[in-house]
């Protein structure tokens, strides 16, 4: 919103007010601000870039949420980026968004997906998983340790203002499913509770 107009950006205060509300825990005496959006197609068509293809395709076949969720066997990789202490926001932000671009370049041929990026203030690590409900392929660790190293260098040489860069592959079995409040439900692979 910093290159907005001053006009522009009060039109789209305007707009991102209009559908604020409370929501109401039902039952409950917790009530929160909640940002409402328009339901439609167009809506549907913007928010699907951000789903998992493992859980589209679930949607898409209408199975039923609770059987979302299951014990499998991934490979996860885990990439660590540190940036340099005097970074800008703006320079920050664009340099998560050429990770994540770069990453998930690398990793896509091989049906990996970045799960989550988490910020922080020692870096940006980026999780990312191979093997989700219909995206296995064989010798899934072995795509995940050449994503590694193609990662690992391509990293090092293109993205600016980085300080470090780690990376590294496991695998086992974890859960891999919906998770949180059904309002919001999120979907995850990590590592079961013993």
């Amino acid at each position: 919103m910093r290159h907005l107009t001053r006009q522009e950006y009060r039109d789209a205060v305007d707009q991102l007010n209009m559908y604020r509300g409370d929501w109401h825990l039902e039952g409950m005496a917790l009530q929160r601000p909640v940002l409402r959006s328009s339901a439609g197609p167009e809506v549907g068509a913007r928010l699907e870039k951000h789903i998992s293809t493992a859980v589209l395709q679930k949607l898409y076949q209408n199975v039923p949420l609770e059987l979302c969720s299951e014990l499998r066997p991934v490979t996860c990789l885990f990439v660590q980026l540190q940036f340099a202490d005097k970074i800008s926001t703006v320079e920050l932000s664009s340099s998560l968004s050429n990770s994540s671009s770069m990453i998930s370049e690398i990793i896509s041929p091989h049906k990996g997906e970045i799960n989550k990026s988490l910020l922080f203030d020692k870096g940006c690590t980026f999780l990312c998983v191979f093997g989700f409900p219909g995206e296995k392929l064989a010798c899934e660790s072995t795509h995940a340790l050449e994503c590694a190293m193609q990662i690992l260098c391509m990293a090092s040489t293109e993205l600016g203002k980085l300080q470090q860069v780690s990376v590294g592959v496991s695998s086992g079995t974890v859960f891999c499913g919906l998770t949180g409040h059904p309002e919001r439900f999120e979907h995850t692979g990590r590592a079961p509770l013993s």
